[in-house]
Order: structure tokens, then sequence, then C-alpha cells
């Protein structure tokens, strides 16, 4: 849902390098999409920690738990990787009521961080519908995110949430919701998920809440920065902003996604 400022054709440029990287990675196996995913972690606890003008400090315990989480998560010990990412988080809650109060803004973004990571590589090391599952998460993000900025360019109207990010309108939510949607349900057709009419309409009423699940990152993320009076995460990317601004969506959305296959149970296709 990012309408964020900036040239579109560089956001389209920038986008056509990420997109295929992202999707080059999930279809090279667990591994190669691990290593990809730990590296946009390392990108991220890098802006994280720059907001609390801590990034050179915090930098190296944010690199060892995103390798360690990441690793845990490939062997297949998902919940062990939860575990160290609640336990480091306690221990920096519980050290921010002594300390320093900055020590509860890095437990959050440890949480922020390493929860994702944990809930896309889980996503992908299942064996039949991983592949799938990530393709669908990354479609519904992405049209959701596209939607959003082309249908607040076109339509305007009221601000969504003006004292959070003044450029988001309810006309691109509504629009990225649309689009992620549909996005989403093309996905999962394609990739042969939901084969029959009750599994596509599960399937599509699934991508709009992953959809929803996107924006409320996106919020989330605007929420941050105008806590901390920045308009964006970093300057990375050329008319994207930081690596965090990309992702903030994602961030939000994996965990729906790995939430949603846990309440399933099996592994299989959440909508068959």
């Amino acid at each position: 849902m990012a309408e964020r400022r900036g040239d579109w054709r560089t956001r389209l440029a920038s986008a056509a390098v990420l997109a295929p990287l992202a999707v080059a990675a999930t279809f090279g196996g667990v591994w190669a999409f691990a290593v990809i995913v730990f590296v946009a972690a390392l990108l991220v606890a890098r802006e994280w920690g720059g907001l609390l003008d801590r990034a050179v400090r915090w930098f190296a315990p944010y690199a060892a738990l995103a390798l360690i989480t990441c690793v845990v998560t490939v062997l297949g010990e998902p919940g062990g990787a939860l575990v160290l990412v609640a336990a480091v988080a306690l221990v920096l809650v519980l050290a921010s009521a002594v300390v320093d109060r900055d020590f509860a803004w890095m437990a959050l973004g440890g949480v922020y961080i390493g929860v994702p990571c944990i809930a896309l590589i889980w996503l992908r090391a299942e064996p039949e519908t991983g592949l799938a599952s990530v393709l669908w998460v990354f479609g519904v993000v992405w049209a959701t995110d596209v939607g959003a900025f082309a249908t607040g360019r076109l339509v305007g109207g009221p601000k969504l949430a003006p004292r959070l990010s003044p450029a988001k309108t309810w006309s691109g939510a509504v629009g990225g919701l649309l689009a992620g949607a549909l996005v989403g349900l093309g996905v999962a057709t394609l990739t042969e998920l939901a084969p029959s009419r009750s599994a596509i309409a599960v399937a599509f009423g699934l991508s709009l809440l992953l959809s929803v699940a996107g924006q409320l990152g996106d919020l989330f993320e605007s929420a941050i920065k105008r806590r901390f009076g920045v308009k964006d995460s970093g300057a990375l990317i050329p008319g994207h902003g930081g690596v965090l601004d990309r992702l903030d969506s994602l961030l939000f959305a994996a965990p729906m996604a790995a939430g949603l296959m846990v309440i399933r149970g099996d592994g299989g296709a959440l909508w068959r």
C-alpha cells in the first residue's frame, strides 16, 4: 500500500531487479532462499538499528540472531527458532526496564525481523507446496503494493491514515486489496493449488486476508518512521527508500501465511 513519492520509472526499474532476484532464489531451493532471506534480514536490521542511532552497535547481534534462526529453520526446527527469538526479545525487554529504554525497541526489532524470516523459510521448506506458497505470498504482496500505488495516484480521495502516512488513501487501500486478491487467486490457479470452485473461493478469500495483513504492515512501518521522525528507513534503493520500506508489507504477510498453514495442520495447500 506504499503510495510513495518518486518517479514511477525509477520504481519500475528497481522492481525489475529485485523481484526476479527473489523469485530466482525461491526456485533455487530452500538453502538458496534462506540465503536471500538472511541477506534481506541483515539489511533491514541495519536500517532498524539506524532508526535508534545504534546501527553499528547492534548490527553484529542482529546478524548472529538472523543467521541462527535461518539455519535452524532450514534444518527443520522452526519452533526452536521461534523460541530463540522470543527468549532474546524477553531478555531485551527486561533489560529495558533497568538499563536503557532502547532495549525494548531492539526487542521489537528482533521479533519484527526474526519471525517473518522463520515464516518464509518454513513455508518454502514444505516439500509439496513450499514453492507455490511463497510465490503466492510474493504475488499478493507485490500486487497489493502496485495496486495501491496506481489506484491512489489515479483516483485519490480521502486519506486513509493522515497522521501516519499522508500519501495513503482509501481508494489506494481498496485498489491494493482487489489487486492482491486477484493476483493471489491467479497464482493459486496457475500453480494448480485451487482446482475446484470451492477452493478458488477460499483462495480468493485468503488472498484478501493476506493483502490486508500486508497493508497493516505498511501502516505499522509508517507509524514507526513517524515515531522516529524520518521519511524513509534508508536510501539504499533508488526511488524506493530503504529495504525496510520495500519489505514492510511482507514482514506482516509472511507470518499471516505461516499462521494459516499452522491452522491447516497438514502442510497441504491452504485452500484444498
